[in-house]
């Protein structure tokens, strides 16, 4: 039975956690990490080299206004991002100085809370990552796990009651003063071209410290279907119940259900399913993290998702679009390379079978390109060898030498990550795809 955990020092009420809000020296390491990042400008425009401008000015001011509990935290900037389902994610950009202030917090807060998430728990975490929550789904399937919940939270960060949401939060964070100013971050307004509102719930993604409130606002449920003994992988609002019986998983979907409705929060019909892998893996194949598990006797294949596979077939297309004939042949290879080099580091651990259909459909698609142009060189004469020669990427073969740095075998078995190794640390997740599959834009 898991025990639930408080936040440590949650008896201090005094404001110590606020003092420290207000150094010089946090300020200045939270606008680093801002730097580094190279957001976007919020709503007021001020870009991260505006602010360095005068950074010392800017960062006094800010802490004069914390000290003396004048600061006022501006709106945000709503802009989308394009979903692997083709829908849109709503995002929230803040303006860089309460960018400043969020992650001074964050960088508070996360000693004190994340130690009391549980194991189950993947996203937005220290030293966690997707590749991690992707292999304990791996583990269960191999342990015979093969009825699986596998459910969405609908707009999950936009309808987190903030009520409920705070309550969480002052039971958990040890200081009136940062409860208050993560109040003030919640119910900023909202700038949507030239509407202004202000939203009741929710949490904006792209506001630095919304990942944690989300983290910690689904934390009772974590808790509550681990200390029922099911075996719960998540990663923020996207989540997987994995049982060895049909009737267990449909007790586990009632019960995520029931405390998903006390929390005002909906669930997505069209992702409830029960997978009896092993028997039906070619119809209901079992989808988490843009990765399809698949069974065959006594283990399990990862391949691309369909969505990740036509989004690259997508990208090579556009990216190639007006490249024709023989003399286009290293300007295509170069453009096909590009995207492959951005997209395979997330895929890695697919098997080879799966990635050497997309090499093949690679090849396909550049002799096609050469055959349009005409000429007397046509895309059938090109074989194998000369497009390796004249530098295109093999998928399979890439991923291979990946796993073998990584120590990861593609049919059960990883060994790659340590407890102190983030994704980009590793080389397996590059900057550009931190957030994947989930397409949330860097901020």
């Amino acid at each position: 039975m898991a025990q639930e955990k408080k936040g440590k020092g949650r008896e201090n009420k005094t404001g110590e956690l606020f003092l420290r809000l207000c150094s010089s020296t946090l300020l200045r390491t939270a606008f680093d990490r801002v730097k580094k990042n190279n957001g976007k400008p919020g709503p007021d425009g001020q870009t991260v080299a505006d602010f360095e401008t005068d950074l010392e000015t800017n960062l006094t001011r800010l802490q004069h206004e914390l000290i003396t509990e004048t600061y006022q935290p501006g709106p945000v900037r709503r802009a989308y991002i394009l979903k692997p389902s083709g829908k849109l994610r709503p995002i929230g950009i803040p303006n860089i100085r309460d960018r400043v202030v969020q992650t001074a917090l964050l960088m508070l807060l996360n000693p004190l809370i994340d130690p009391t998430f549980l194991p189950c728990s993947y996203g937005f975490r220290p030293r966690r990552n997707t590749h991690q929550a992707i292999e304990h789904v791996r583990s269960l399937l191999l342990k015979r796990h093969h009825w699986v919940v596998d459910l969405d939270l609908v707009s999950y960060f936009d309808e987190i009651p903030h009520d409920l949401l705070m309550h969480r939060v002052e039971d958990t964070i040890p200081d009136a003063k940062g409860c208050r100013l993560i109040r003030q971050f919640l119910n900023v307004d909202i700038i949507e071209s030239s509407k202004r509102y202000r939203p009741t719930k929710g949490t904006p993604q792209g506001a630095v410290i919304s990942p944690l409130l989300a983290n910690l606002f689904l934390h009772p449920l974590d808790f509550l279907l681990t200390n029922e003994s099911y075996s719960l992988v998540r990663y923020a609002d996207d989540l997987v119940v994995l049982s060895h019986f049909r009737k267990e998983a449909e007790s586990a979907q009632a019960l995520i259900e029931s405390w998903a409705s006390s929390a005002g929060i909906h669930t997505q019909p069209a992702k409830h399913c029960f997978a009896d892998t092993p028997y039906n893996a070619r119809h209901t194949p079992i989808q988490f993290l843009g990765h399809e598990f698949r069974i065959k006797k006594s283990e399990v294949f990862l391949a691309p998702s369909p969505n990740n596979v036509l989004k690259l077939k997508t990208r090579v297309r556009l990216a190639t679009n007006g490249l024709v004939g023989p003399a286009a042949l290293p300007a295509i290879i170069a453009e096909v390379k590009t995207c492959i080099t951005s997209w395979l580091p997330y895929f890695a651990r697919c098997h080879e079978h799966a990635l050497s259909r997309l090499d093949k459909w690679m090849r396909t698609h550049i002799r096609c390109k050469i055959r349009s142009g005409g000429g007397s060189l046509h895309g059938r004469d090109v074989s194998n060898e000369a497009l390796a020669q004249a530098g295109l990427v093999n998928l399979a073969d890439a991923a291979i030498k990946l796993r073998s740095k990584h120590n990861f075998n593609p049919v059960g078995g990883f060994d790659g990550y340590d407890d102190h190794e983030s994704p980009l640390e590793s080389g397996l997740c590059p900057e550009s795809l931190q957030t994947s599959p989930r397409g949330q834009e860097t901020l």
